[in-house]
């Protein structure tokens, strides 16, 4: 069963929380992307969890024993949902974060045609890493493509540095902890 994205106002996510360590560790950079996305995915997003039409909702991020998770409650913090993705993440993250370091350190050294290139695989491989994202979630949670791909740079973000403690998201003995 797939969960089925709703045109209800309250089909949205309405909070974001990465993990505690976070502000402790990102660099400048990392916390201005962070910021953006922190700041873009409440404004404009589809998120509805399979069978659930109550929201809005809250979302927590966190990796724990280097593993995703992703934790989704009622705005009132009464939980539904903690799960735990298995998606190919690293491989995933290696990859972006080596396109962006060959971005980086191509800006002022490159040729325009070369450097525009580069920037088209920075750009578009989080929207191939958003579509997986999306797919994988499918039967837990409907998600339009930019939410995905929003939710991708906010995962990739937190990876990047590394974190490895708790959300702020804090699962109950009823929440449920569901393999993807």
């Amino acid at each position: 069963m797939t969960a089925e994205p709703l045109s209800q106002p309250n089909s949205r996510l309405i909070a974001v929380v990465l993990g505690a360590a976070w502000s402790t560790r990102a660099n400048s950079e990392l916390k201005r992307e962070r910021d953006i996305a922190m700041h873009d995915l409440p404004e404009d997003n589809s998120f509805a969890p399979a069978g659930n039409d109550r929201g809005p909702f809250r979302l927590g991020i966190d990796i724990v024993d280097n593993r995703l998770v992703l934790g989704i409650t009622m705005d009132t913090g009464a939980p539904i949902i903690r799960q735990l993705p298995s998606l190919p993440f690293k491989p995933l993250i290696k990859t972006y974060a080596q396109i962006c370091e060959n971005y980086f350190d191509s800006v002022g050294r490159c040729k325009p045609e070369r450097l525009d290139a580069i920037d088209m695989a920075r750009r578009l491989f989080p929207n191939d890493a958003a579509g997986l994202l999306k797919k994988r979630l499918e039967t837990k949670v409907a998600i339009d493509q930019q939410t995905a791909r929003r939710l991708f740079t906010l995962i990739y973000l937190l990876v990047r540095q590394g974190i490895v403690s708790g959300t702020g998201f804090t699962p109950t003995a009823r929440s449920a902890v569901i393999p993807l």
